[in-house]
């Protein structure tokens, strides 16, 4: 996977770890700075990525993706991806 190395590398919410029948549907948010990148990562669930505000780029095992605010991603789960936000960001999963 190619990896992209900006200004900030945050790591990935724990909320995307969290496995429990009981919760089928799980929310986050979140503000990124521009230019700044989720570390790349895989989770169990899958994942609706939105930017409520903002452009991100979606990188993943050989693929990259321009999510404008105007759309959203589904990533499915277990498949290795990396976020980064190209301006000032609000995510929304």
């Amino acid at each position: 996977m190619r990896q992209c190395y900006l200004r900030a590398m945050l790591p990935p919410s724990n909320v995307a770890f969290i496995v429990d029948s009981t919760k089928p549907v799980l929310t986050h948010q979140r503000s990124m700075p521009a230019e700044a990148n989720i570390m790349s990562h895989a989770h169990p669930r899958g994942q609706l990525l939105w930017a409520e505000k903002g452009v991100l780029r979606v990188t993943g095992e050989e693929n990259v993706w321009v999510v404008p605010s105007s759309h959203a991603m589904w990533i499915p789960g277990d498949i290795t991806h990396q976020v980064s936000s190209e301006t000032n960001t609000r995510i929304r999963n």
